[in-house]
């Protein structure tokens, strides 16, 4: 008989008479094996080999039909077999007896075959997992795996395991260990801030650049993470914008009505923009085409004393 082999999707369906095997993993240099000695040890010796190699998920036999194969609910993760019927008149090396003993020893082989786990990870914007740190992959060495993923930006993964979330959104990635999949890792990416942070960054920026161009907004927002991040300020958001002499509009009403124009919709899309690039991390803005860093920039104002840039009416040092 002849040796069939169709492509569904990532599986392989191997047929030999009316044999069928699901296998996962398959490659050429295997599939020549396969061809070399399948008439001389018989196809349940070679569904022995595959499952050792290849990692089967389920075998099927004698009548089954190849369009039942199709269901991928029916293949994947499953480590149940379908017995073979042994009825079947062929006969292995010319003895039916020992045709029955490997067909029991693959059904053996297929039951050790574990599931493949689904995980779920929730991080957010800029930030870093390793997935060493995954309960079902801390025995693994990460340079023996393999990490496929949908590549749109979302992520981003190293060759040591090392995810980094890029933009907000769901990302799969499939972790295979010698060509099978052994596990699902599903990555939930959330936004690096809160909802009343870009509240309160996108109302003060309205305040204090609501005529300045994007640059000009922004600049302003880098100064207030500026000074989160320094220890000459108070660590907090609300904190830095309420400080006394700092930003009048936080002590005046202003940016109280502020507050309202966020909640109902009308503050400036722009200024929402602003707000959002700054709390995902940009520290730099686009002045006449070129990229100017404003890391380390703390103060802002009319008037600046040894200034080091000046955005439309704003001078930032």
């Amino acid at each position: 008989m002849n040796v069939k082999v169709k492509e569904r999707n990532y599986k392989t369906i191997l047929t030999y008479g009316n044999d069928y095997f699901i296998i996962k993993g398959i490659n050429c240099e295997v599939m020549k094996k396969i061809r070399e000695s399948i008439k001389t040890v018989g196809i349940c010796m070679v569904a022995c080999a595959l499952v050792a190699q290849c990692n089967v998920t389920k075998v099927f036999a004698d009548d089954f039909e190849i369009s039942k194969m199709a269901d991928e609910e029916t293949v994947v993760g499953s480590s149940n077999v379908v017995e073979r019927k042994t009825e079947d008149s062929k006969e292995v090396n010319g003895d039916d007896s020992i045709k029955m003993a490997k067909a029991t020893k693959v059904g053996k082989v297929v039951n050790k075959v574990t599931d493949i786990k689904k995980v779920k990870k929730v991080i957010r914007v800029n930030q870093k997992i390793n997935l060493n740190s995954v309960k079902c992959l801390k025995s693994k060495k990460m340079k023996n795996l393999k990490f496929n993923f949908k590549k749109n930006g979302l992520i981003s993964v190293s060759k040591n395991g090392v995810v980094k979330a890029n933009k907000v959104g769901v990302a799969i990635i499939n972790v295979k260990e010698d060509g099978a999949v052994i596990a699902k890792v599903n990555i939930e990416v959330k936004e690096s801030y809160k909802e009343e942070q870009l509240r309160l960054l996108s109302s003060i920026i309205f305040c204090e650049a609501n005529t300045e161009s994007y640059a000009g907004k922004k600049a302003v927002g880098i100064v207030v993470m500026n000074r989160m991040a320094s220890s000459a300020y108070p660590s907090s958001m609300k904190a830095v914008v309420y400080q006394r002499g700092q930003f009048v509009p936080a002590h005046t009403g202003f940016l109280d009505r502020a507050y309202k124009m966020y909640d109902n919709g009308s503050i400036p899309k722009d200024c929402v923009k602003a707000a959002k690039d700054v709390l995902s991390g940009s520290r730099s803005v686009i002045i006449k085409g070129k990229e100017k860093s404003m890391k380390g920039y703390l103060f802002f104002s009319r008037y600046v004393p040894n200034k080091k840039l000046q955005i439309g009416a704003h001078q930032f040092k």
